[in-house]
């Protein structure tokens, strides 16, 4: 009876103890993920081992990536706002519906528009009634390349 008693309080720590080194790296997985949301540094438990260790080491590998390509999208918006800032060319970038996104300042000596006047409105809003078909298929092949 105490063996079988014994057997059953040993049982009890054994499964405490199995349960806590498993839940323990999840909860290390969920904290980081959710710290991803906020740009925080991910701190995942990539030395545990079984498939938590392989999904944290997959997704350690995911922030480092995640983060470079960040790096570099952030370097290419800064490169060409610099270029679009400082050209004496009218330089527009648009969404596929022809919203205005970006208007460079340059649009206030070419057009007597100011870039805020631009942004968010179409690009139909600023052309003459006359000249929309041509330049509407002037879009549409400027789209095909």
């Amino acid at each position: 009876m105490v063996a079988a008693l014994a057997a059953v309080l040993v049982a009890f720590v054994l499964a405490v103890i199995i349960a806590r080194s498993m839940t323990k790296p999840l909860a290390q997985m969920t904290r980081a993920v959710e710290g991803l949301s906020q740009n925080a540094p991910m701190k995942v438990p990539t030395g545990a081992s079984g498939e938590i260790g392989v999904l944290a080491k997959a997704f350690a590998c995911m922030d480092a990536d995640m983060r470079e390509k960040t790096a570099a999208l952030n370097r290419e918006i800064e490169e060409r706002s610099r270029l679009s800032d400082n050209s004496s060319d009218l330089i527009l970038t648009t969404d596929h519906a022809g919203k205005f996104l970006r208007v460079s300042p340059s649009c206030k000596t070419i057009l007597g528009y100011d870039p805020e006047e631009m942004i968010g409105r179409n690009g139909v809003d600023f052309t003459y009634p006359d000249d929309l078909p041509a330049v509407q298929a002037e879009m549409r092949l400027a789209r095909r390349g």
